[in-house]
């Protein structure tokens, strides 16, 4: 009789364990694809209508330890936290993004579910593709306490959290 209870009860734990989600892993913002060019005729050019100008494709950005790299390139830096767990993450962009900020996410429980208050420690005007950012910061745990935001190409607002993947360790962002 005992053994039946644990053979269920094991079995319900794992059916329970099995229907939990994980969140999609994001580690890059796609940039749209680029259109082929085309030349029209000489006859037929003419300065772009407002209807006819594309909006700028959204910034990629990249993330990687910097222990990884053979060399760092020139880089601004912040230190977030130091210690012995702290850890040294080179963020990068493919353009300009303007705003940049590095944020300290702390987790509010509220009607909609799981948000965080922003508390912003690090500003740059700019981002630039030619000089990243090397940031130094902790992971406390699997909630998220370090994230960043951005002005993006079109003038979005973009706000990220960072953390560590469940499958490799690799550090990882997602929209929040």
């Amino acid at each position: 009789m005992k053994r039946m209870v644990l053979f269920l009860l094991s079995l319900c734990l794992l059916l329970l364990c099995a229907c939990g989600t994980v969140p999609p892993r994001q580690e890059q913002i796609p940039a749209a694809e680029p259109i082929p060019e085309t030349s029209p005729a000489p006859a037929e050019t003419e300065a772009p209508g407002p209807a006819e100008t594309e909006a700028p494709a959204p910034a990629v950005l990249r993330l990687q330890w910097a222990e990884e790299l053979a060399e760092l390139p020139e880089h601004e830096s912040f230190v977030a936290a130091q210690g012995e767990w702290a850890v040294q993450i080179l963020i990068e962009t493919d353009r300009p993004v303007g705003d940049f900020r590095v944020l300290a996410l702390t987790p509010e429980d509220g009607a909609e579910g799981l948000r965080f208050r922003e508390e912003a420690l690090f500003t740059l005007p700019e981002l630039r593709p030619e000089r990243p950012l090397l940031l130094t910061l902790v992971f406390y745990g699997d909630i998220p306490n370090n994230g960043f935001s951005y002005v993006d190409t079109d003038g979005s607002l973009r706000r990220f959290a960072l953390g560590l993947s469940g499958e490799d360790g690799e550090p990882v962002f997602w929209e929040l």
